[in-house]
């Protein structure tokens, strides 16, 4: 949530990057939020009808790397919290 603060289009001067940036957060939260969804991400599935392939590849530019740098606490997995 502090990042779609953060990159909301209205706070930023490149309203095209923040634009971008904005969507690939919300779909990142979108993803982390569904166990189903996460699930298919962690096995590299399309996560989005329309995405192209597997972990990280086509929705918007969907990128993997958000969710390392972001998303992820340490280890693997999650685990039932």
């Amino acid at each position: 949530r502090k990042l779609a603060l953060e990159w909301h289009p209205d706070k930023n001067e490149d309203k095209e990057k923040a634009g971008q940036m904005f969507q690939d957060i919300s779909e990142a939260y979108e993803v982390l939020s569904d166990e189903e969804m996460k699930a298919k991400y962690d096995r590299g599935e399309p996560v989005f009808d329309n995405q192209g392939g597997g972990g990280g590849g086509g929705h918007h530019g969907f990128p993997e790397q958000m969710f390392r740098q972001h998303f992820s606490h340490g280890g693997g997995g999650g685990g039932g919290r």
